[in-house]
């Protein structure tokens, strides 16, 4: 562990990283590695490098206050084929520090990062594990084909938070993307590649619920299988699991508002890792009537949108659905009496 030499006041102590690094050695590299596999070993020394550095704070602009950046690997410290200077050529990845006094831009208050930092270690080493698979052994330090799409890289790392039992922030999150599903893509710049969006709290939190049910449905060991898997994107998805990613995708949606309700015991459509009803906010539902007038919805490639038909007692109901041409549109029809 390092801490660079340009600290601002209130930053951490001695102390501090002994301690830091005594849960990263003990607790959250042996958890990561059981997970995901271990990491490549480019310089021979056997050791994962953590800089504490304010360079990392300075990165969320001043006055930002929704989202903030804690660290960062770069695949060009993996790599020899950079020009000097441009590369560490180790294992190394980068975390914030406190900055009481916005020394650096915003300012991070120390019992605050004190509380995001071990998150932050736990996130970025799946990073680094992944990036170890991807481009050292499978790319050979040069391809750079098999580094994994955004949204689900992203979130194996929240789901490394999450193994690590730190999830207070992967339930706030989540709970954004609860409560307008049918506005996020689970598969963020994937999707949004021609619209220049960057990924979005909303977004992080849809992909962790989806990879948080893959690990119920089929046992935690996918996510190693995720990480070492040699396919990009969806295909990953697909490859691992044996199905359609879509059909996944649509039991994970129709999984947020049947687990727990009693409707059905079937596992594919309850969480066993975690409780959405106790520990999450309300999934956003639309309470619709039966009486045979027409309603309009919208939803997000890879968003879900929920609707309650009750009322009245007609003797058949028809459903049709229509969308906007080109595209496709998945239902899941649920009687629940």
């Amino acid at each position: 562990m390092y801490s660079d030499d340009n600290q601002p006041t209130g930053s951490f102590t001695e102390n501090d990283y002994i301690e830091l690094g005594q849960q990263f050695d003990n607790s959250i590299y042996p958890t990561n590695t059981a997970f995901f596999g271990t990491p490549s070993d480019i310089d021979g020394n056997a050791r994962t490098v953590i800089l504490f550095s304010p360079v990392v704070n300075s990165l969320t602009p001043t006055g930002q206050n929704r989202f903030y950046i804690s660290g960062f690997v770069l695949v060009n410290d993996l790599s020899g084929i950079y020009p000097a200077g441009t590369t560490n050529r180790m294992e190394i990845f980068y975390s914030m520090v406190p900055d009481p006094n916005g020394e650096f831009g915003r300012s991070f208050a120390y019992d605050f990062v004190k509380g995001v930092v071990p998150g932050t270690l736990a996130h970025e080493f799946e990073h680094m594990i992944s990036y170890g698979y991807r481009f050292v052994y499978l790319g050979r330090g040069t391809d750079w084909r098999y580094i994994q799409q955004t949204w689900l890289e992203e979130g194996m790392a929240h789901m490394a938070e999450d193994l690590n039992d730190m999830d207070g922030q992967n339930i706030a999150r989540a709970n954004s993307f609860l409560v307008s599903p049918y506005t996020t893509s689970i598969l963020g710049n994937a999707e949004l590649r021609s619209t220049n969006q960057e990924d979005t709290l909303e977004q992080r939190g849809g992909i962790y619920l989806f990879l948080r049910y893959l690990g119920d449905v089929y046992d935690e060991t996918i996510y190693k299988k995720l990480v070492q898997s040699d396919r990009v994107g969806i295909s990953t998805v697909e490859n691992v699991t044996k199905t359609s990613f879509y059909a996944s995708a649509g039991d994970f949606l129709a999984t947020l508002y049947l687990s727990g309700r009693g409707i059905t015991d079937d596992p594919k459509f309850n969480y066993t890792s975690i409780d959405l009803l106790k520990d999450f906010w309300d999934l956003e539902v639309f309470n619709q009537s039966a009486g045979g007038v027409a309603f309009d919805a919208s939803v997000r490639s890879v968003g879900g949108n929920f609707n309650v038909i009750a009322d009245g007692q007609p003797p058949l109901i028809r459903f049709h659905v229509s969308n906007q041409q080109g595209s496709q549109t998945r239902v899941i029809c649920v009687r629940t009496e």
